[in-house]
């Protein structure tokens, strides 16, 4: 039974971004999990998107649920587009109309409880979506038995190498982190660490190799390593890094040293992650070659001036690496957080783990 509805009108970047902070409000006020509350967001960001992209404007229903004392979100999206020429390709992972490989009909399906499509030519297209929160279970002895006997499916695990939409503020900065699994996984091998040492804050990031259970064993170690032992010189850093990833099947990994006071970052990286600063002008950081834990070239430290409000966006190989500013040009502005997760919801590839975190350098 729906106890409440929003309907909102998506025509609009704005007006998405708007629906996606009132679907992300909506479930943690409803006790959803964090990756149960970005999961849905995750979701609705692709409804909203294919809005956009092919038919300009419509609109977005979303409903409070409620069955069997469980709460639950209902989401409907719908436009009065061109429709879809055949549901069944459409359907079918790798399809992409767009020229885009983004998160796909397909991975919204599995991300949600309940889905459906019902499309026309010339007439539009609506897609219904149901996620339903996590039961948690009961820890009165008297109901554990019960419970065995029929427990509901798990919740998903917490995922301790991905921190999530997670915010974080010092005195001259602001900062936030967000991650997910490949969709149809349940633990992540990317890590995106955040941490400060009086003046200096540490901004790491590390993808290990694939994905599962094994990378994200990987990501634990490296993160473990990096929060007991980081310092000032990025380079040791990295060189520590290897070797205690070592007898491992390896990561990628860059990290940058902030001095808050000064603005002055200092960076090096190994293997193919990405950091990026948007300011009056964008600048990007390259890393050299290799697989810390395996071989790795002597890392090449670069220095940057940051300005006041220069936000810095660092993010693992699962996020398409050139995407243009002009995509979204919000990020310079918008809360750090929103930034981090629409980063992973516009641009998160379907087929990997994705993370990223965002630092904007207050001065």
């Amino acid at each position: 039974m729906s106890r409440n509805r929003i309907r909102l009108r998506v025509s609009s970047e704005p007006e998405l971004t708007r629906t996606l902070v009132d679907v992300s409000s909506t479930a943690r006020s409803l006790g959803f999990s964090d990756y149960e509350a970005r999961s849905l967001v995750t979701c609705v960001s692709e409804l909203g998107r294919n809005i956009l992209k092919y038919a300009g404007s419509g609109e977005i229903l979303i409903e409070v649920l409620e069955k069997s004392g469980r709460a639950g979100i209902g989401v409907t999206a719908q436009d009065k587009g061109p429709g879809i020429a055949d549901i069944e390709a459409a359907m079918s992972d790798h399809f992409s109309s767009g020229g885009t490989l983004g998160l796909g009909l397909p991975g919204v399906k599995r991300m949600v409880d309940d889905f459906a499509i019902e499309s026309t030519r010339g007439k539009g297209t609506k897609v219904s979506i149901r996620r339903w929160r996590t039961i948690q279970p009961d820890s009165r002895p008297e109901n554990r038995r019960a419970q065995r006997v029929a427990a509901p499916a798990p919740p998903p695990p917490k995922l301790t190498g991905v921190p999530g939409a997670v915010t974080q503020a010092w005195d001259g900065v602001e900062s936030a982190t967000c991650g997910r699994p490949m969709p149809g996984e349940r633990l992540s091998g990317d890590l995106a660490i955040l941490d400060r040492q009086r003046d200096c804050l540490l901004i790491a990031i590390v993808d290990g190799l694939g994905h599962g259970q094994a990378a994200h064993h990987v990501g634990l170690r490296a993160g473990n390593y990096l929060r007991e032992s980081w310092g000032s010189d990025v380079s040791a850093n990295l060189f520590g890094l290897h070797a205690s990833l070592q007898g491992t099947i390896g990561a990628a990994a860059s990290i940058a040293i902030l001095q808050v006071q000064s603005g002055i970052l200092t960076f090096a990286g190994v293997g193919n992650t990405t950091f990026r600063v948007f300011g009056e002008k964008e600048s990007r950081l390259e890393s050299v070659g290799g697989i810390l834990g395996h071989h790795i070239r002597t890392p090449k430290e670069q220095r940057l001036q940051l300005n006041p409000n220069d936000t810095l966006l660092a993010y693992t190989d699962g996020v398409r690496d050139r995407f243009q500013y002009a995509e979204y040009p919000q990020l310079r502005y918008q809360n750090v957080q929103l930034v981090a997760e629409q980063v992973i919801a516009r641009f998160g590839k379907e087929y990997d783990d994705a993370t990223c975190a965002v630092v904007r350098f207050k001065g």
